[in-house]
């Protein structure tokens, strides 16, 4: 005998959605099992309608309202018929029927969004009637979601950081595994974090926590005060051992690589993990040249007796 499938609210709106998208509201809903019914808001003709659990996931059964707009809508309309049915609906307000001539529910008509600038769209009867309007105004109102979206994350960003950030790059939030561009107000660098990790793990700037090194400080600070535009921790897909190997500083503009190369690059230094660490490092390294090498990307290796001014002052000449 098979087990019974019990599921929380939770799971059955998340199955729901995974069936129908998001053509149904599942806000008002009092989930007490598959076989009670629940009242479902059709978000295409805004009507409440009950339904059974059961039938709304495995028989994929929705709105009996649309189901039966759907069912009456045939070949056998006239074009007063099917625009009189159409205008009604609350999604086609702005749509305008006089180039419409209907022949049938797949033959594309001509229909007229009266919103400035939006213009004539061609759509078939079936899909418009099911919902479907002007292409553009979907667009709009895609945006309009996402503003509203990018406006409720920054503002939960700044309440927290204050003006620590610069969050004006975001311009696409999708959910919380979206990664933002934000920028440091203190070192003007741009990193990318997606909102979970800046917001609950409270992850910042990576160049102004303690994981940067002196020689990389001071490399950094070079290029920032000379306006040259970097990103950290560069990787490129090709260039890897056991994973893809990060540059310290890459420069898009000019192709070229800067690679700070402290003692442990040179010497088995216990506190870095000895002579196994000294080993994989001057391996990566070899990998790092050859790379470039062969893709024709400048490298500046920097050592850490360096001085790092001097070095980058001779080795960008070309760009400073």
């Amino acid at each position: 005998m098979s087990k019974k499938i019990k599921f929380t609210t939770e799971e059955f709106i998340k199955k729901a959605k995974e069936i129908h998208g998001n053509k149904y509201d599942y806000s008002i809903i009092l989930y007490d099992g598959m076989f009670e019914k629940i009242k479902i808001k059709c978000n295409t003709c805004n009507i409440i309608f009950e339904q059974n659990p059961t039938n709304h996931i495995h028989n994929k059964r929705g709105c009996p309202d649309c189901g039966k707009k759907k069912r009456q809508i045939s070949n056998t309309y006239t074009t007063e018929e099917f625009i009189n049915k159409v205008s009604i609906l609350p999604k086609h307000k702005k749509c305008n029927y006089d180039k419409t001539i209907f022949v049938n529910v797949k033959e594309k008509v001509i229909i007229t969004c009266t919103k400035e600038g939006h213009g004539d769209f061609s759509q078939t009867p079936d899909h418009h009637l099911s919902g479907s309007g002007c292409p553009k105004c979907a667009v709009e109102e895609r945006a309009n979601k996402q503003r509203s979206s990018i406006n409720e994350i920054v503002i939960l960003f700044k309440k927290m950081y204050e003006n620590n950030y610069d969050y004006s790059l975001i311009t696409e939030y999708n959910n919380n595994k979206t990664k933002l561009p934000i920028k440091c107000n203190s070192c003007n660098y741009v990193f990318l974090k997606v909102a979970v990790d800046h917001l609950v793990n409270k992850q910042g700037c990576p160049i102004c926590s303690n994981h940067e090194s002196k020689g990389e400080k001071l490399v950094r600070c070079f290029l920032t005060d000379n306006t040259i535009n970097f990103i950290k921790q560069k990787r490129f897909d090709e260039c890897r051992f056991k994973n893809t190997l990060p540059f310290d500083f890459y420069l898009p503009e000019h192709n070229i690589c800067i690679e700070y190369d402290g003692i442990q690059h040179f010497e088995a230094i216990e506190y870095f993990g000895g002579i196994v660490a000294l080993e994989e490092a001057q391996k990566n390294d070899n990998i790092k040249n050859n790379y470039c090498e062969e893709n024709n990307i400048k490298l500046i290796r920097i050592k850490y007796t360096d001085n790092v001014e001097e070095k980058l002052l001779n080795s960008l000449e070309s760009v400073l």
